[in-house]
């Protein structure tokens, strides 16, 4: 029998696929999508309109297939800026929840089976995200900063280093967010250089967690998967070298 941590969890990614649907929709024909997923404008109308919400497995389905022929990939490119020297801007990406929730639901599909029960990150811009991930997941969020807060009165600590530089980045947690037994998914905005990802991995293995995979909207050529547990299952929406 499903706990009701997960029956809300499933509930959750059933009308993600409907959120996916809708955005789809607003750019192409039922006659085009009927092609994709088999499914008969009739009975794409019924989910569009809410009259019916899909099954756990067509909803998967239908996530993965929406996924795969009208990525969100495209949409992100509509809310990423790139300037000449390779830097990104992501605010309107991080303030769209629409476009979160959605990247949000692809994330689930992907994680969905590890039994995922914490969503970490670190403040700030990674937030808004791993709070659409935590809740797809129906887990709980950790969110680590790089620096201690006053009114914490226990709390655990990881570092890596910054490139070359001799320097540390820090990240501090409240001792009572992670537990041994927790299974993690490690999520941002973006990854760069690696260095935070590395911090936050190194966090949950100090308390003898478990990291089962990452979860990024955008990544910046892939010279930070050094810095990562490899092997894990990635989630990466927007390769930042697809544009």
């Amino acid at each position: 029998m499903l706990s009701r941590r997960d029956k809300v969890a499933t509930m959750r990614l059933r009308l993600s696929a409907i959120d996916y649907l809708i955005a789809v929709k607003q750019r192409h024909r039922y006659t085009e999508l009927e092609k994709y997923t088999g499914l008969k404008p009739s009975v794409l109308t019924r989910y569009v309109k809410g009259r019916v919400i899909p099954t756990e497995k067509r909803a998967k389905e239908l996530i993965t297939i929406l996924s795969k022929h009208f990525g969100l990939t495209s949409l992100f490119k509509e809310y990423v800026h790139v300037d000449p020297t390779g830097m990104v801007d992501d605010t309107e990406l991080v303030a769209n929840p629409s476009v979160l929730r959605l990247a949000a639901a692809e994330a689930a599909v992907r994680f969905g089976d590890l039994k995922v029960n914490r969503v970490v990150t670190m403040a700030s811009d990674g937030i808004a995200y791993a709070a659409f991930v935590a809740d797809a997941l129906g887990a709980r969020m950790v969110i680590a900063k790089k620096e201690r807060e006053k009114g914490v009165k226990r709390f655990i600590s990881s570092e890596a280093p910054i490139g070359d530089s001799g320097l540390f980045l820090t990240a501090y947690a409240p001792a009572a967010s992670l537990r041994k037994s927790d299974r993690c998914l490690i999520v941002d905005d973006l990854v760069r250089s690696g260095e935070t990802q590395e911090a936050l991995t190194n966090l949950v293995k100090q308390i003898g967690a478990e990291v089962l995979g990452y979860s990024f909207l955008i990544a910046v050529t892939d010279k930070w998967k050094s810095k990562i547990e490899p092997d894990k299952p990635l989630h990466i929406v927007l390769p930042i070298n697809s544009f």
